[in-house]
């Protein structure tokens, strides 16, 4: 019997006795699966800075935390395999996008000299540079 027809659960005995060709078989069956959940993650945080191709080289470190911690006979190797693909990319996410990750500042700038000092932060503090020009509402 050819690899290609075995089913999930016959490809993962095969992957934990150390057969290569199983491994890559199903990687690639679980990557084409994945495309879309990581296309859906990409559209959904478009603006996020993160393209396309960086989602999707989440899906072979998660594939192979995922052969490592899986247990024959607890569930079924793909809702398991799309949980922690889909926590992964949240995680990969929220680290390394624009909207998470930057720093936002909700003040307003002057650059008007006339602004009495009581009540403003002067800009050096805020940012760590130096200009008496400018300063934060």
């Amino acid at each position: 019997m050819k690899k290609i027809n075995l089913s999930d659960e016959e490809l993962l005995i095969q992957i934990f006795l150390e057969d290569i060709s199983a491994f890559n078989l199903m990687l690639d069956r679980y990557k084409n699966y994945s495309k879309s959940i990581v296309y859906n993650y990409y559209i959904q945080n478009y603006n996020s800075g993160i393209s396309y191709d960086n989602l999707l080289s989440v899906v072979p470190l998660t594939f192979y935390k995922a052969i490592k911690k899986y247990q024959l006979g607890n569930n079924s190797f793909y809702p398991y395999f799309l949980t922690l693909l889909e926590r992964d990319l949240i995680e990969y996410i929220k680290e390394n996008s624009y909207q998470y990750k930057a720093r936002m500042f909700s003040g307003s700038f002057s650059f008007d000299e006339e602004i009495p000092h009581t009540e403003e932060i002067c800009f050096k503090d805020v940012v760590g540079s130096f200009d008496d020009q400018m300063y934060v509402k």
